[in-house]
């Protein structure tokens, strides 16, 4: 499957302006530790990943 890069980038844009979904989030890392990194940022760093890779 083709990564489509354009869209990947408009994913980060958009998560990027959602910001975390709560206070105490440490932000974007690959390796999440529960109850402290948001789904938003977690999700964040697996899409900066993946269009680093392509």
């Amino acid at each position: 499957m083709q990564v489509d890069a354009e869209l990947l980038r408009e994913v980060i844009d958009t998560l990027e302006r959602v910001g975390c979904q709560f206070d105490f989030c440490r932000g974007p890392t690959l390796e999440p530790v529960p109850m402290i990194t948001c789904c938003a940022c977690a999700t964040l760093a697996c899409v900066r990943a993946r269009v680093n890779e392509s």
